[in-house]
């Protein structure tokens, strides 16, 4: 193995890397609009032109000018470089709202690694080093788009979900006769009244 394709094969791997914390960083976007694609996309036209954004842009810029210069290898070890220290840096951001990786969380990220993949194997399969980067690197930069497929994609399976819990709230209800329902209404401290007055609905 030449340096050339060991620089190759890393840049790849990192950039890989990258992409899926972009992945990553655009579902805790989403959790945080709801998984809703009409909030999300506020959000997005808000952040398009972030440095990061602007940033991840121009290095697939960068790779694509440098495809037919004997700079080429350097080049794309210099992206692969400055992509895993973004990556790492990213990951180690501290936020607000963390994202938390719940069941319907999980689902959107296999699904949007998956369709990310899909695209990058078909240069890794045919070995076009080059291009299997230079489309990693895309799809980094594509990462919202690809959330929002797998939000789209898997609709049907989040109402599928949302229906199970409906019938098992209906199943649980059904299965207590006796039970005491008590509306409290009003803005002021609702919770302080729930709290004071359960013992009390408990002992009657």
């Amino acid at each position: 193995m030449t340096i050339q394709i060991a620089i190759r094969i890393a840049s790849f791997l990192f950039v890989c890397f990258y992409a899926a914390v972009r992945l990553r960083f655009e579902l805790q976007m989403m959790q945080q609009n709801s998984y809703r694609p009409e909030r999300y996309f506020r959000w997005l036209k808000g952040d398009v032109g972030s440095v990061v954004r602007v940033i991840d842009l121009l290095i697939v810029v960068v790779l694509i000018m440098c495809r037919f210069t004997r700079w080429e290898v350097y080049a794309t070890g210099a992206v692969g470089l400055l992509v895993l220290y973004k990556g790492i840096r990213e990951l180690r951001a501290k936020y607000k709202k963390p994202l938390v990786f719940t069941a319907r969380a999980v689902r959107i990220y296999l699904v949007g690694l998956v369709l990310l993949l899909a695209i990058v194997a078909y240069p890794v399969f045919f070995y076009y080093p080059w291009h299997a980067t230079v489309a990693a690197m895309a799809m980094a930069v594509l990462s919202p788009l690809w959330v929002c497929v797998a939000v789209w994609l898997l609709s049907p399976v989040e109402r599928a979900v949302n229906r199970w819990y409906v019938n098992d709230a209906r199943r649980i209800l059904r299965s207590m006769p006796r039970l005491v329902v008590v509306g409290i209404t009003g803005r002021r401290a609702p919770n302080t009244i729930c709290t004071v007055s359960c013992p009390s609905v408990s002992a009657w």
